[in-house]
């Protein structure tokens, strides 16, 4: 079937070396060929035009790909091996390169067909936050009658109002608001952190029943708490939970390419251990990555970062069964 906007990947690194007992990440993730059954398909949605001061996250999907190169399949923390699972790069969205509605408009309906002719797990490596907006509607033009559960990692709430239009700021408020099957109560926003937010908005997911837990709350409690929380609140009634993962969730030290970066963000580890457990979560369906910018970055750590994150998050899933 036709894939509308969909363009082959536009970076494929492979690792020049490996050694004999290693899989390197960069060589086992393969270009899919339209046809193959997939356990999970890597989209790139190379898209930053709705950011409100500008930046160059449209480059994050190839940062993403060509730090994948680092990393092999294994992972000692968690002792768990991801080389079983088909994961192949599916490509990029294309779109409009002047008009942000439209932009937005192909990026649902691509994917729309993605997922309505194919069964995978989607992880969308964006671009900016406005891509949860479109690919959440493509989700319900699949699913209709699903109800969806969201748990956001982010510095900031993306509440803000359509006053500016889509920014990577209003993602969440749109989807609250948009008849996607989402519920104030489903929505956990986690890491919220900083001198960065509004009491306004603030105030607004509290109407909405949006639970907010800050990453001070995270440092308190511990990270294997707060999770159990957000996965019970995000699965309650749902029948799936997507996962959205803003890079700036980080402290600086450990994400500073992106767009806004604060001292007292999460530490790698909560993060890391986070993405296992939603991984594990058999509710979960559905992830993106955004707002890795690479001409912010410091040697690649905040891509090398987004890359654990994803790895991590695919070895919970292996452990699922």
């Amino acid at each position: 079937m036709e894939i509308r906007h969909l363009a082959p990947p536009s970076l494929v690194r492979r690792a020049p070396w490996h050694d004999v007992g290693e899989i390197r990440v960069g060589n086992w993730i393969q270009a899919w060929d339209g046809q193959e059954p997939m356990d999970f398909g890597l989209i790139g949605v190379p898209f930053s035009r709705a950011s409100i001061r500008g930046s160059s996250t449209d480059g994050g999907p190839n940062a993403i790909r060509s730090a994948f190169a680092y990393f092999t399949t294994w992972s000692v923390d968690y002792e768990v091996d991801i080389s079983d699972l088909t994961v192949r790069d599916v490509g990029d969205v294309q779109t409009d390169l002047l008009d942000v509605p439209r932009a937005l408009q192909q990026i649902e309906e691509c994917f729309t067909d993605l997922l309505r002719g194919q069964r995978f797990f989607p992880i969308a490596l964006g671009g900016d936050h406005s891509i949860t907006w479109p690919i959440i509607a493509a989700i319900h033009n699949v699913r209709p009658d699903a109800r969806i559960g969201i748990v956001q990692f982010d510095a900031h709430y993306d509440l803000r109002g359509p006053d500016f239009g889509p920014t990577h700021g209003t993602p969440f408020r749109r989807i609250l608001e948009g008849g996607y099957g989402l519920q104030g109560k489903n929505l956990v926003q986690l890491g919220i952190h900083g001198f960065g937010n509004s009491a306004h908005y603030h105030q607004y997911a509290l109407e909405q029943g949006v639970r907010v837990i800050s990453a001070r709350e995270i440092r308190r409690r511990g990270i294997t708490d707060v999770m159990d929380e957000a996965i019970t609140r995000a699965s309650d009634g749902t029948d799936l939970v997507y996962v959205s993962l803003d890079i700036d969730v980080l402290a600086a030290a450990y994400g500073p390419g992106t767009g806004v970066v604060t001292a007292e963000g999460l530490d790698p580890y909560d993060l890391l251990e986070a993405m296992y457990l939603l991984g594990r979560a058999p509710s979960v369906w559905g992830l993106d990555v955004v707002e890795v910018d690479p001409t912010r970055d410091i040697h690649e750590i905040t891509a090398r970062t987004a890359c654990t994150a994803i790895l991590t998050f695919l070895g919970g899933y292996v452990h699922r069964a």
